[in-house]
């Protein structure tokens, strides 16, 4: 198995913030019916490398006082 995963991330064209992150060689394939119905038109958003010695970092929430 390799370390390092060419991975495409969608936006969804009907939930905010909803994205879906796959395997860039098998695209939109394994994804199942019912979370594309419930998705809706994936917009491709951008490619990325992702490798064993980094972390996906996600979106910080503004917390009273600072940032989470």
């Amino acid at each position: 198995m390799s370390d390092k995963l060419i991975c495409e991330v969608f936006k969804s064209s009907r939930k905010d913030e909803m994205y879906l992150y796959v395997d860039k060689r098998q695209g939109l394939a394994d994804v199942p019916e019912q979370l594309l119905e419930t998705f809706g038109k994936p917009m491709p958003v951008f490619t990325m490398l992702l490798t064993t010695d980094k972390k996906i970092v996600t979106g910080q929430r503004r917390r009273r006082g600072g940032w989470d």
